[in-house]
């Protein structure tokens, strides 16, 4: 007689799905979701009608419950019974179930080793008489620190080159366009490059040789030193 029908069941057996209950380490850590887990799970069984957390014919305690259906109904099996449930493809989806859960097990425990000795090394002291989870707090702010600075530093730069950039940009994608893009990204031209943007600005404002074309060449010039210095 077939272990099911030694229990009460009549055949023939279908393995209809696995419901795993919820580790009680998330209820630990997170309730809500083990609560919201364990109600899905539950509203599962539901559906055939069945409970969780046991065996229906060896009354072993169960996290993992196999569901299987019968002549009358279903009822609930660990997944060590349901390889007995007389069809050898599905006896093979539960034990290649079991071996996932095996293998996830496992992976579970080796985590938990790995961040227990984490946490030990987080908690130990430096040379500098900080632990190391408040050394590398301390070097996470210095480094946010350091790129809130060079960001400043850039819009500075920007800005200060931005007078520049609308006096070359002319729309024709030449030479002038292609210097006042970088100028508004924070890059100066170098060279030559630079002489002919100063050379630019100052016919702007007169004709070469002019008081005025000296006064704003010097005057480019001295942005293009001081965006240098930022």
């Amino acid at each position: 007689m077939h272990k099911f029908e030694k229990a009460g069941f009549v055949g023939p057996f279908k393995l209809e799905t696995i419901v795993s209950l919820p580790s009680p380490a998330i209820g630990e850590a997170n309730p809500g979701a083990f609560q919201s887990e364990l109600k899905s799970s539950f509203e599962i069984a539901g559906k055939f009608g069945v409970g969780l957390g046991s065996c229906d014919v060896c009354g072993q305690p169960l996290v993992h419950n196999a569901i299987v259906s019968c002549d009358g109904g279903s009822f609930t099996v660990g997944l060590d019974c349901a390889q007995h449930i007389g069809d050898p493809c599905l006896a093979d989806v539960a034990k290649v179930e079991q071996a996932n859960i095996v293998r996830e097990q496992g992976r579970i425990r080796r985590e938990a080793k790995r961040e227990a000795k984490r946490q030990v090394w987080l908690n130990s002291k430096t040379s500098t008489g900080e632990t190391n989870q408040e050394k590398l707090d301390r070097e996470a702010a210095e480094r946010r620190a350091e790129r809130e600075a060079i960001e400043k530093r850039e819009e500075a730069r920007k800005e200060i080159l931005e007078p520049i950039a609308k006096v070359l940009e002319d729309g024709k994608n030449g030479f002038r366009d292609s210097v006042a893009t970088g100028l508004r990204r924070g890059v100066t031209p170098s060279g030559n490059g630079l002489f002919i943007a100063c050379e630019i600005f100052g016919k702007a404002s007169g004709r070469r040789g002019s008081a005025k074309f000296n006064e704003a060449f010097a005057l480019a010039e001295n942005i293009f030193a001081e965006a240098k210095n930022i």
